[in-house]
């Protein structure tokens, strides 16, 4: 398991797999994920955790383009985010925090299952499918 994060993050991370007793298991990209070599078809699986939302809509489409490269054929992405529906009328938490995004960061925003099937869909991915979850929103599952 590799995990891609800003090096004051991964300090965590090592401390809760030492922990665990499963450090060995795990491999670290450490600085800004804008600017760290995610390498070329490297992962099985790559999970982007309420990543895109504060990305914006130019800068999230090239991230999932970058994640496309660093997947093998075959290889998955799981989304998560808060997701409003396709008209934006609700439900009402990500369209709070979508209004969270826009007055707080300078392009930040949420964005629909529409949105993303298009973005992935003109990256490459083959197969894009949502997954219920005990959430406000369901998780994207995209494969390569």
């Amino acid at each position: 398991m590799t995990v891609a994060d800003y090096p004051q993050v991964t300090q965590v991370t090592r401390e809760f797999t030492q922990r665990w007793g499963v450090a060995d298991r795990y491999d670290y990209l450490e600085g800004d994920f804008h600017q760290v070599d995610f390498g070329a078809g490297r992962f099985d699986l790559v999970i982007l955790g309420h990543i895109v939302h504060g990305e914006g809509a130019e800068q999230g489409r090239r991230l999932l383009k970058r994640v496309f490269d660093a997947l093998g054929e075959g290889g998955m992405l799981l989304i998560g985010e808060f997701i409003p529906n396709d008209d934006r009328s609700g439900p009402a938490m990500p369209l709070l925090f979508g209004l969270n995004m826009l007055i707080n960061t300078d392009s930040g925003d949420v964005f629909t299952l529409r949105e993303y099937r298009e973005w992935l869909k003109a990256i490459g991915f083959k197969k894009v499918t949502t997954i219920p979850a005990p959430h406000v929103s369901p998780l994207i599952l995209a494969i390569r």
